[in-house]
């Protein structure tokens, strides 16, 4: 079983804020604010994380983050078990509390992001039963964003052109020039091989990126994480292909 992600720094703003409403005292899984921030994040909009399991900030793993963060606190005895990223955020967290906690509220409350939707009461229609449906009413959903250099997407661009290479998917051949003209020049979007929600924060160079059209992105990511080879061999079976640079049709 694959470990789970990193926790991001919005999870942490809301662990460390909760810990702090709570006056740096502890709990275990069972204390109410720790199951509420469980729920919270387990039904947060996390980038390609398409499914969880149990394990995923669960209460128990909520519990011992939290510890982690107090025993992080350097006013307080203990914090053998922190680590020197807790650490560094509880530090950051007392150089402005008022902006972390209006940080927290503001994660909390859906400005600039989305909130977690209320449990269902009942089962979804499937499409083929579905023929009319209300659509479009705002929901809170919380976005945990991993933050991605758009400086690196443009050099990587830049430099497969230098190349003399074409702006084309690495998975179906795809060239968005070729296809719309001008208003495709330089287009393509920029897919880390290995995804962030996998690697966590990491230091990306152009060989950890790979051009894909729109499509194979979505394909990629769909089900969870395809390796770019794998959905290059899907395309290339369907077509009949036996190399990967034929062009799409």
């Amino acid at each position: 079983m694959a470990s789970n992600p990193a926790w991001t720094d919005e999870e942490l703003i809301l662990a460390v804020e909760l810990i702090d409403r709570r006056g740096w005292k502890g709990g275990n899984s069972t204390t109410p604010d720790y199951v509420e921030l469980s729920r919270v994040l387990r039904h947060a909009n996390f980038p390609n994380q398409s499914s969880i399991d149990d394990s995923f900030r669960s209460t128990s793993s909520v519990s011992m983050k939290i510890g982690n963060l107090i025993g992080a606190n350097p006013n307080l005895p203990g914090g053998l078990r922190a680590t020197e990223r807790e650490r560094l955020f509880v530090a950051r967290f007392f150089e402005n509390p008022t902006l972390m906690r209006a940080l927290a509220q503001s994660l909390r409350t859906g400005a600039g992001t989305a909130a977690i939707p209320p449990e269902a009461d009942t089962p979804e229609l499937d499409d083929e039963e579905a023929t009319v449906a209300i659509e479009g009413g705002a929901s809170y959903v919380l976005t945990l964003r991993r933050e991605r250099s758009r400086s690196l997407r443009r050099s990587k661009i830049r430099e497969v052109e230098e190349a003399g290479a074409p702006i084309a998917c690495e998975a179906c051949g795809f060239d968005f020039l070729l296809v719309y003209g001008e208003l495709g020049r330089s287009y393509i979007e920029v897919h880390h091989r290995t995804p962030l929600h996998v690697s966590g924060e990491t230091e990306s160079a152009h060989s950890d990126l790979a051009l894909l059209c729109s499509n194979c992105h979505r394909m990629v990511h769909r089900n969870g994480w395809s390796p770019v080879e794998a959905i290059r061999a899907l395309v290339e079976a369907s077509r009949g292909m036996t190399g990967p640079g034929d062009k799409a049709t």
